[in-house]
């Protein structure tokens, strides 16, 4: 992952993501399965927070969480490792 950080605030610029899965059967599945993830993962760390009121959850289900965006993504390059 290359990051950069201003004012407390951090950007990254690219992700690189390496899987040992195995054999994978169909590989562009697969690197779209890893994308996604790591999407999701990007959301959750800088877009989602649970709060709590009164001694519960305010978050009611998975649609108040925001994932993140197209423009707020950065590269993803993913690699598999084959066996040789």
């Amino acid at each position: 992952m290359e990051l950069s950080v201003n004012n407390n605030l951090v950007k990254i610029h690219r992700i690189t993501c390496v899987i040992d899965c195995g054999v994978a059967l169909d590989p562009d599945i697969t690197k779209n399965s890893i994308e996604g993830k790591t999407v999701w993962g990007l959301g959750v760390a800088f877009n989602s927070n649970i709060t709590f009121r009164d001694g519960r959850n305010v978050e009611s289900t998975l649609h108040d969480y925001q994932i993140a965006q197209m423009d707020e993504t950065p590269p993803i390059e993913v690699h598999i490792v084959t066996a040789t």
